[in-house]
């Protein structure tokens, strides 16, 4: 196998950061040479062509800061100066302005999860749940190296979806190119062929030439209409009780309700289980896992969950119909045998897994049905082309 180029950037036991080019066979040669010279990777990245620029986009750059400070406080670096230090890395403006904003807030007597919820969606909610849970559990370098690791996992998913994608969106775009140039200079012609032969045009054609219209004269009012109603979806949604019941709705859709609901039991077996595993207190663990998730209709959920096991209720019985079934089975066994933070960690794991498969799957759902959507849009338009072409043959033989 040809060795491979690979770009890196590292700790020293100094806690100095250096950086370089190495050849390896893969990503794991390329880290173990590393440690063995006695340096700490936060960056490594292929290096795909010799003409190719190192470029960082704003999740990638989230993603190295959070595992500088893992590796700064792993090698016993205090929280404030682990911050120094990692601003300095910081590449994007948008993520610089943000963790500077975040050694400020600490400085000045915030907790780290508190500083980073406030970066206005700067950090994902699942980043600044697993901080929290480190903090309250002591375990801040392993909290923050899972949310590294989870970032990247994210990204690499994010990436594999685009590609998927990319093939429907160009043919999408290469469709509505083509219909509205038949739009705006050719069914207008033929309109007026059939006009001045004093036909009427057919009911595909007719279709074609309100199209046009709402084109040509009506694009105003569409802006209008997309503006009006995005922001009243915007207000609409910034209601609590409305957004709750939006998230409901979601819950019984058929594909993207499994999702959401794997989605949320990951996240909250991570939070818990990590918490546990940490010493907190059950009940403590409960209350902060609703703090992380996304679905208000699931986060109500689990909050009453809390509210029952804080009365006395069993776990496994106040959490049926907040997450699927199996993962309340293993929250059963685990308090039936005393590793419920173990187990809660699988739930965590096997429900990560579930839900990236069932992101795949809806995407792979999602292509061929825009394949099939602009197929039947240019067939409907070929339709309403061929008949304005019949009908002038038609009259003109006449």
């Amino acid at each position: 196998m040809s060795a491979l180029q690979f770009r890196w950037r590292a700790v020293t036991d100094a806690g100095q950061f250096v950086d370089g080019v190495l050849s390896a066979a893969d990503e794991q040669g390329a880290m173990d040479a590393l440690r063995r010279e006695r340096l700490h990777p936060v960056e490594l990245a292929p290096v795909l062509s010799s003409s190719g620029r190192e470029w960082a986009s704003r999740a990638t750059t989230c993603s190295a800061w959070i595992r500088t400070l893992a590796t700064l406080l792993g090698g016993g670096v205090t929280l404030d100066r682990a911050l120094v230090v990692a601003a300095r890395e910081a590449r994007h403006p948008a993520v610089a302005r943000s963790v500077a904003d975040i050694g400020e807030r600490v400085r000045a007597g915030s907790t780290l999860a508190d500083a980073l919820d406030a970066q206005y969606g700067m950090f994902p909610a699942t980043v600044v749940a697993m901080v929290r849970a480190g903090e309250h559990g002591g375990v801040m370098t392993d909290a923050l190296a899972r949310a590294a690791a989870w970032t990247d996992e994210r990204d690499a998913l994010r990436a594999e979806l685009r590609a998927q994608l990319l093939y429907p969106a160009v043919m999408g775009v290469a469709a509505v190119l083509g219909i509205s140039v038949i739009l705006l200079a050719v069914i207008p012609r033929f309109v007026g062929m059939i006009g001045d032969l004093g036909g009427t045009p057919p009911w595909s054609t007719r279709v074609l030439v309100l199209g046009s219209t709402l084109a040509t004269r009506g694009w105003w009012m569409a802006l209008l209409s997309i503006a009006g109603g995005s922001l009243a979806w915007t207000r609409w949604r910034r209601d609590t009780a409305n957004r709750c019941r939006f998230h409901g709705m979601l819950l019984r859709l058929p594909v993207v309700g499994n999702w959401v609901r794997e989605r949320a039991a990951a996240q909250w077996g991570q939070t818990v289980g990590a918490l546990l595993q940490s010493g907190v207190p059950l009940l403590t663990a409960l209350r902060i896992a609703p703090e992380g998730e996304a679905n208000g209709a699931i986060a109500e959920r689990m909050e009453r969950a809390a509210d029952a096991v804080a009365h006395g209720g069993r776990l496994a019985a106040a959490l049926d119909g907040v997450l699927p079934p199996t993962a309340v089975q293993l929250v059963a066994a685990g308090e039936e045998s005393g590793r419920l933070g173990e187990l809660c960690l699988r739930v965590g794991d096997t429900y990560e897994a579930a839900a990236r498969r069932s992101l795949r799957s809806l995407v792979g759902l999602v292509e061929p049905a825009m394949v099939l959507g602009f197929g039947a849009l240019v067939g409907f338009v070929a339709l309403g082309m061929l008949q304005a072409i019949y009908s002038v043959n038609g009259m003109v033989l006449r």
